[in-house]
């Protein structure tokens, strides 16, 4: 994907992939993104010739409201990260589209095995895996402020920035508790929102961090930025530099294996939805 193709709209993404059925009368993937395309080509053994990034879930729903027409076809699976949206996995007009259970497919692997692998990777002893599960949940809780945050930023549409975070302003790296005061207190000031009635909106994000498991409001970019912090100063397990979260990214992509996706709620719908489609399926068996 070129740096032209970034800048395609959802008529020429459903153009491209109506030249991809042209070409081929198999099953072809159509994902959020780049990364989405290493990774299912990886886990699923597909050609990435057989997958079309959209550069953008607000691209891929565009291009998924568009079927059946413009080659759009029960053959073109559509995978989507579930985000904070109502949306879940269905068919329209014939034309399916899976969605994670949580807030993306990064922290489904996360929290089936890939979090243990990458402990096992950086820690100088193993963990035993109740351990294992119990740094899962502490990273994953701390990472939840962040993700409540989130929730209320899009809820009440104020558009605050969650991008380059200073994470050591607001989570103490000896036990990695957070304050919330604090965090809010950055993050509006890094997005130049006006922070009115600080102790009203503090309630609001505890009441929203009450409402389900902290995992289930998780992105996985903000759970890998603390996962990154834990490793070099938590658990003193690296240099910061060894395990920025573009590395830990990669690591889940190569790591994940087709075990992974099945233990999600997305496969077994995608699995019967291949296997009535009436178009071949050049993946690893599924």
């Amino acid at each position: 994907m070129n740096s032209v193709d970034r800048h395609i709209n959802a008529e020429g993404k459903a153009a491209t992939l109506l030249a991809m059925r042209s070409a081929r009368k198999e099953v072809l993937l159509v994902v959020e993104g780049d990364t989405d395309v290493d990774l299912f080509s990886n886990v699923l053994s597909i050609p990435r010739s057989n997958i079309l990034s959209c550069n953008g879930k607000e691209t891929l729903m565009l291009v998924y409201s568009m079927g059946p027409q413009k080659g759009i076809d029960a053959g073109s699976i559509f995978v989507k990260d579930r985000d904070n949206d109502q949306i879940s996995s269905g068919v329209n007009n014939g034309v399916l589209i899976v969605v994670t259970q949580l807030y993306d497919i990064e922290m489904e692997l996360l929290k089936k095995r890939l979090f243990a692998r990458i402990l096992s990777e950086f820690l100088k002893e193993p963990l035993a895996p109740v351990r294992v599960e119990m740094e899962f949940e502490k990273l994953c809780r701390a990472a939840s402020y962040i993700g409540a945050i989130r929730l209320y930023s899009q809820r009440n549409d104020i558009n605050l920035d969650f991008d380059d975070l200073k994470y050591t302003k607001f989570i103490e790296p000896f036990d990695m508790s957070v304050n919330l005061e604090e965090s809010l207190r950055y993050i509006f000031a890094k997005s130049k929102v006006a922070l009115v009635d600080k102790n009203a909106i503090q309630q609001v994000i505890k009441n929203l961090m009450a409402e389900k498991p902290a995992v289930e409001i998780v992105c996985s970019k903000e759970f890998l930025d603390i996962l990154h912090l834990s490793l070099s100063r938590h658990y003193d397990a690296c240099p910061s530099g060894e395990c920025v979260p573009s590395i830990l990214g990669r690591t889940i992509r190569i790591s994940a294996i087709h075990d992974d996706l099945k233990g999600m709620t997305m496969y077994q719908p995608l699995k019967a939805h291949v296997a009535a489609c009436g178009y071949p399926w050049v993946g690893a068996p599924l």
